[in-house]
């Protein structure tokens, strides 16, 4: 029970889209179950403390534009970690994501480990970031 309680916590109403400030903010992004997840959103080159999370890392597009994830972006990586600002460390430092052009790192900090790979999981389904497969070997041994 205690499990469906947290979980039923990172489960946010659907409220449009959103600001074209940001920055600061949080957003709502939705999985391939429908469900919908806040995340905060931080510039991609970011500080981050280390806080156990899922993770998305993305380009920011103008509302008008339409399609994407119906919140003004582009999902290009989905993760989870237990310490987001190492992680964030460390896929600066290995390259994993120069010239994808990707501004916004999105974080929804989760504790449960269960419910981050629930929610991770639902969100590479509902978005297939490309990136996720490129570093398929990688985040089998490093991102689960």
């Amino acid at each position: 029970m205690a499990l469906m309680s947290a979980l039923l916590g990172q489960l946010r109403p659907s409220r449009g889209r959103a600001a074209s400030d940001r920055r600061g903010k949080r957003v709502i992004l939705h999985g391939q179950s429908g469900r919908a997840y806040a995340f905060e959103v931080y510039p991609a080159a970011c500080a981050i403390e280390d806080v156990a999370a899922v993770y998305v890392y993305a380009r920011s597009r103008p509302a008008e534009a339409g399609g994407g994830d119906g919140a003004g972006f582009d999902v290009g990586f989905v993760g989870r970690t237990e310490a987001m600002g190492q992680r964030v460390e460390e896929h600066e430092r290995l390259g994993h994501f120069v010239g994808h052009g990707f501004d916004t790192l999105l974080i929804s900090r989760v504790a449960h480990e269960l419910i981050r790979n629930g929610i991770a999981d639902d969100m590479i389904a509902g978005h297939r970031p490309v990136l996720n497969e490129l570093l398929r070997s990688y985040q089998g041994a490093a991102l689960s």
